[in-house]
């Protein structure tokens, strides 16, 4: 089952001051890691980089940059279970995959599969 997770604007301790969405350090569709920055906010007084807040995949951008947001306002969403579902993906692909060499050996053709490596994120 799939686990969406909110990436939310911290409150910031100085009252009325501005927010803004500076710069978006991924996109929609990247894998992320916990506490790796994907976003960067600017506000009046600092600019920070905004967290994510577990393992997955960002699967939607819900502000834009240069878009004003205020504290606890969805900024994004993970996906916990999209690493899991990208890496099987290219498991599979990379099993598909196969090239075929000609060997003469009595005349006869093999296939033989392409070697899959290591898969990373």
């Amino acid at each position: 089952m799939t686990k969406i997770i909110d990436i939310t604007m911290p409150s910031t301790e100085q009252e009325g001051t501005t927010s803004v969405i500076e710069k978006w350090f991924k996109k929609s569709g990247d894998s992320v890691k916990i506490n790796e920055p994907v976003l960067e906010v600017n506000t009046d007084k600092v600019t920070m980089e905004i967290p994510s807040p577990a393992d997955g995949v960002l699967s939607e951008i819900l502000k834009q940059e240069g878009e004003e947001v205020t504290a606890g306002e969805v900024l994004g969403k993970i996906d916990s279970q999209g690493v899991a579902k990208k890496q099987k993906q290219r498991v599979e692909l990379c099993h598909s995959v196969t090239k075929e060499k000609s060997y003469s050996n009595s005349n006869k053709h093999r296939k033989r599969s392409q070697p899959c490596g290591e898969i990373s994120n």
